[in-house]
């Protein structure tokens, strides 16, 4: 397990792959209107169900982008194995799948005067990884400016952490939680 001082890299769960999935789903529908947003996903929904949902690629090419995604590195016939056949399949078997090989980053618990602050500690784990890419976060606090987007990769941040529009960070709980293809940090605020 990889740590450091705000942040804590931990093994994925099924239910943690599942709840990134509902969040992945949930933000689609708000874009793309090939979504279907009445679907509630479960771990025993079906594969064709969820690929209906989402609009989603095929299975080789659905499995190539969850690898990608999720950071792992599963084989074609693996993928094919929980995927297909699509009207047999459940997310269960993709969720056990992702969680055996990915890793989620948790945020360590900050005291800050005798007081536990959850915003505080993923403000400075967010920092970190900021810096963990090369990014200079010297002039990084809250409520100023971020370094310029183009600097910022996705797989640094999601929309729940950053306002895009005005560049500022948020800890509002109104904000929409992280994409769940992108695992980021901001996602275990809500876990």
């Amino acid at each position: 397990m990889n740590d450091n001082s705000y942040s804590m890299t931990t093994r994925a769960t099924s239910d943690y792959v599942l709840a990134v999935l509902r969040d992945e789903h949930r933000q689609a529908t708000q874009f793309d209107f090939a979504c279907d947003p009445d679907i509630a996903l479960s771990l025993d929904c079906t594969i064709a169900d969820w690929r209906a949902a989402m609009d989603l690629l095929p299975a080789r090419e659905l499995g190539r982008a969850l690898n990608e995604s999720w950071g792992i590195n599963v084989s074609d016939t693996e993928w094919r194995s929980v995927l297909a056949p699509a009207r047999n399949k459940t997310l269960r078997g993709v969720a056990k799948l992702i969680a055996k090989k990915a890793t989620r980053t948790q945020i360590r618990p900050l005291e800050i005067a005798g007081t536990r602050c959850r915003p505080a500690a993923a403000f400075l784990a967010i920092k970190d990884r900021l810096a963990a890419e090369d990014i200079d976060v010297t002039s990084v606090a809250p409520r100023r400016r971020l370094p310029s987007s183009r600097d910022i990769t996705r797989k640094c941040f999601c929309t729940q952490c950053l306002d895009w529009r005005q560049g500022r960070f948020q800890t509002s709980k109104s904000m929409p939680l992280c994409s769940g293809l992108l695992k980021t940090l901001a996602f275990v605020l809500v876990c």
